[in-house]
């Protein structure tokens, strides 16, 4: 299985990221080159190449707010390998801001809400929507869904000032499809902001914050 590699490179990285991504270009990763335009715009270019190189099946899109481990790449295209009929795998990445949420998501299908919870099962686990921080794309994502395949969508408010960012509608529109979304919750790749964003950030958030969750998802809904 051919992966192509795309380090989603950007003004202002932290040093910590710099090097993470080094480490894991230095391994001889095909790569994808864009320029630093939007976010989906870059996603959508990356998926443009990926159909463009006819021998590759997949690409791993890596964004310059994280400190990747390593060995991200080899995991995820282990996952792949291991289970084919994933179309796309994620890493467990959490955001930024309080209450440090996962960023992996289950469908409310009788609200069209997503939710969130702590914790996961451990591996891969099956979802209808994944954080982008690390993740994986199979070949025929593209191939089945029409571009442009990232979009912002302002037409839908999540929360004051909030809108569904182009992972959300990508995996809205690709479970649609029937394709189907994964995250490996044993594999982080922890956000950069102050300090290191992981999975023990939010549970010291959670322990100290009982009803987040909850407040969190009703705000939301």
């Amino acid at each position: 299985m051919k992966v192509l590699v795309a380090p989603l490179i950007m003004p202002g990285m932290l040093m910590k990221a710099h090097w993470a991504l080094l480490e894991i270009v230095q391994k001889g990763w095909p790569l994808v080159r864009t320029d630093a335009l939007r976010t989906e715009m870059r996603r959508n270019r990356i998926a443009e190449h990926l159909l463009a190189t006819q021998d590759a099946d997949a690409v791993v899109m890596l964004d310059g707010d994280h400190k990747h481990p390593g060995d991200v790449v080899h995991k995820l295209l282990h996952d792949a390998e291991q289970m084919p009929e994933a179309d796309v795998i994620g890493a467990l990445c959490y955001r930024r801001s309080a209450p440090y949420d996962p960023c992996a998501w289950m469908l409310d299908h009788h609200s069209g809400k997503y939710y969130w919870s702590v914790p996961w099962p451990e591996g891969l686990v099956e979802v209808d929507a994944v954080g982008f921080g690390a993740v994986l794309f199979r070949r025929r994502c593209f191939e089945i869904l029409p571009p442009p395949w990232f979009i912002y969508d302002y037409q839908y408010v999540i929360r004051e000032d909030t809108w569904p960012t182009e992972d959300v509608t990508f995996c809205k529109e690709a479970r649609k499809a029937g394709l189907r979304i994964f995250v490996d919750t044993t594999l982080e790749s922890p956000h950069l902001f102050e300090g290191e964003i992981t999975r023990e950030t939010c549970l010291s958030y959670l322990a100290a914050n009982p009803n987040a969750v909850k407040e969190y998802n009703n705000a939301s809904n």
